[in-house]
């Protein structure tokens, strides 16, 4: 189905308005972590083999995916490999680190976890399956809430059981890079 210009018009105005207005980091590009889509929206030619981006203490490779699962709903979840700088003895230098889209007043991964962990202390049947969670970090730049500004669109409010307005809702990246792990 392709677009009506006549029934379509509102909405097209807006998408014109937002790729005028708009940088590429608004809508949630970043240069560190190019895969080729800022090289293609400028017309030149993407990167042959990016180079992995220093973090902390680990290099992210985006140039090897392990998982895509990009849509306009959902946290468009991204995978890649990752390794330790220089890993501690015994351990291993194999990471991943996972870029998602995640809502604003969900607790992080890292967070997450570790709660699982206090509450099967002691229970090494749980702990042991639990995840190492290395770093963790948010892109506080790169949020959906920088585009619904930009376009004068009004925050959206999670509802309260009263039906009352909330907490404001939107998107922000976050990037967990969390240890390798092998299939049982």
């Amino acid at each position: 189905m392709g677009l009506n210009f006549l029934t379509d018009l509102p909405r097209f105005l807006v998408l014109l308005f937002a790729m005028q207005r708009l940088q590429l980091k608004d809508w949630g590009f970043i240069d560190d972590y190019d895969l080729g889509a800022i090289a293609a929206l400028r017309e030149t030619e993407p990167r042959k083999s990016p180079s992995p981006v220093k973090v902390d203490q680990f290099y992210i490779d985006t140039a090897v995916s392990i998982h895509r699962s990009l849509s306009l709903k959902g946290r468009g979840t991204y995978v890649v490999r990752a390794r330790h700088a220089r890993p501690p003895h015994g351990q291993s230098p194999h990471f991943v680190a996972k870029f998602s889209w995640a809502d604003c007043s969900r607790l992080p991964e890292r967070e997450l976890v570790q709660r699982g962990i206090d509450r099967a202390a002691g229970n090494e049947a749980v702990t042991k399956h639990m995840p190492y969670i290395a770093h963790s970090f948010e892109l506080r730049e790169c949020t959906t809430r920088t585009v619904r500004a930009a376009l004068g669109i009004p925050p959206k409010h999670r509802l309260r059981p009263d039906k009352s307005e909330g907490a404001e809702v939107y998107r922000i990246l976050r990037v967990t890079i969390v240890e390798w792990m092998e299939h049982l």
